[in-house]
């Protein structure tokens, strides 16, 4: 072996060092994330307990909530801003044929809406955002904050 190879080699094995003490460092010091894109949290509703909860997951609704229970993405609204008060709207879901994963359906809407499962007994009534049950759902949160403040989503913070 000749000098520059020897110094080749030994530039291969330095740089193969310091790129596992870096990594080491790193997942010792800062847990180095892989990355990957987590879920941002949103509300749901527990549908066993009436609760608003705040979770996180990739999962379409109905989702399993960490307690175990069935729940629905959950709507809380917030009058002009998210600042004040926040109230729950609705429920929210996409409609069946978007949960099997059909989504070329041109003029459908690809959500379903429902009030509070407390004022139909329990049992969320599902209708689609865009039909007349729907705007009467979405009308009724409006007047909530007035016909002059905007409504807003409010979501949990992370």
């Amino acid at each position: 072996m000749n000098v520059y190879e020897f110094n080749a080699n030994k530039n291969v094995t330095i740089t193969m060092l310091w790129v596992m003490v870096i990594a080491g460092v790193c997942t010792l010091t800062m847990g180095c994330d892989s990355g990957a894109v987590k879920p941002a949290p949103r509300w749901y509703y527990d549908m066993k307990t009436g609760e608003i909860v705040k979770h996180a997951t990739y999962d379409r609704a109905p989702v399993t909530l960490p307690n175990g229970n069935k729940g629905f993405q959950a709507k809380m609204i917030g009058c002009g801003d998210c600042n004040g008060e926040t109230f729950f709207g609705n429920l929210q879901r996409a409609t069946p044929a978007m949960q099997e994963g059909s989504t070329d359906q041109p003029g459908q809407s690809m959500s379903q809406i429902a009030a509070d499962p407390k004022l139909t007994g329990g049992n969320p009534v599902w209708v689609d955002e865009t039909s007349l049950e729907g705007e009467e759902i979405l009308k009724a949160i409006q007047s909530r904050c007035g016909l002059t403040v905007r409504t807003r989503e409010c979501r949990p913070e992370k």
